[in-house]
């Protein structure tokens, strides 16, 4: 191939002036790898920013089960206090299983969503230097410790809620 070396300053292109037989497979090959370590760089960040994405949606939706499983034990227990309701439910403990149930199935929501999430890093984060302890990631941690912290008040009937 041959490159017009015209344009360029003095001390480049050997010297002459002119056209001069120069390869540019080389440069060309540079420049195209270049490109594809930009684009896979880009690719890998995309990757990371989806995971914390649909880290997000698992804290989302283990924040609603927590808020349904907590509001129904609570109307239903408020409910049962008043009088002439104990007798129409079959099982007055109903309330508190019900609520169980869903803040159960919060917490395992956010420790599947944790899992997911630290798998995809395990591939994908350490490419990128990321870090795991991210903002999604020590979101998903508070709202795990929040679901286990009304479970278990939830199960003891501590006082006050």
């Amino acid at each position: 191939m041959e490159k017009d070396i015209k344009g360029m300053p003095d001390g480049e292109g050997g010297g002459s002036k002119g056209t001069a037989k120069v390869d540019t497979r080389n440069d060309l090959a540079l420049i195209r790898t270049d490109l594809a370590t930009g684009r896979t760089d880009m690719a890998l960040a995309r990757t990371t920013m989806a995971a914390d994405r649909t880290l997000l949606s698992w804290v989302r939706t283990s924040l609603s089960l927590m808020g349904f499983g907590f509001t129904i034990y609570k109307f239903l227990a408020y409910l049962l206090q008043m009088p002439g309701n104990v007798e129409k439910l079959s099982d007055p403990e109903g309330p508190k299983l019900l609520g169980t149930i869903m803040l159960s199935a919060s917490v395992l929501c956010i420790v599947f969503g944790m899992i997911e999430y630290y798998d995809i890093f395990r591939r994908f984060g350490r490419q990128q230097n990321q870090k795991l302890w991210g903002t999604a990631f020590i979101m998903a941690i508070l709202t795990a410790l929040l679901s286990i912290f009304l479970l278990v008040s939830i199960i003891s009937n501590i006082r006050g809620f």
